[in-house]
């Protein structure tokens, strides 16, 4: 939810067009695992995690990434690093869209349930999120696909994490 994650195809390949993973789920580990590319947070994101431990409000990634991928994730990125609550792939049965994942996380580390606020940056994601919420926003454009079906949704399309600020801060 703070960065783009890379399909195994949009690394072999350089092709970044695409939206659609891979379907050999052991490669796309394996590539994504290996990579020493650096992480590119989105715009915004570092702002907001700054603000989060400066008012010590916690933060939760909800991924559909394994735990290996996060952590290779992580090895390259200090504010990733610095965010304690993760929920992986690993750590949940059913994948987004389901709201399993938010469910885990709100029941794991939810301190302020009633209050939490959830940013997404796909059409399952949002789907999911709009599972256990009302307050979900949405890191997009009208380029992006799924687009259609997430400006349908009850949910605030922004995007990038600049927007919120600006608008919420």
């Amino acid at each position: 939810f703070f960065f783009k994650q890379k399909t195994a195809y949009e690394i072999a390949s350089g092709d970044w067009s695409s939206d659609v993973c891979s379907s050999d789920l052991d490669e796309k580990t394996r590539i994504l695992s290996e990579s020493q590319e650096p992480v590119q947070l989105m715009k915004g994101a570092r702002q907001i995690l700054a603000l989060a431990r400066l008012y010590n409000i916690p933060v939760c990634v909800v991924t559909n990434t394994s735990y290996a991928v996060a952590r290779s994730f992580k090895k390259r990125c200090s504010d990733l690093q610095a965010i304690r609550n993760w929920v992986y792939r690993d750590d949940y049965k059913k994948p987004k869209p389901d709201p399993e994942c938010f469910e885990y996380a709100k029941r794991t580390y939810g301190e302020d349930k009633e209050y939490s606020i959830f940013f997404e940056n796909s059409a399952n994601g949002v789907r999911s999120a709009l599972g256990v919420s009302k307050r979900v926003f949405c890191i997009t454009n009208k380029e992006d696909y799924g687009y259609k079906y997430i400006k349908s949704q009850d949910c605030i399309c922004i995007p990038d994490f600049n927007a919120f600020l600006t608008a919420h801060c």
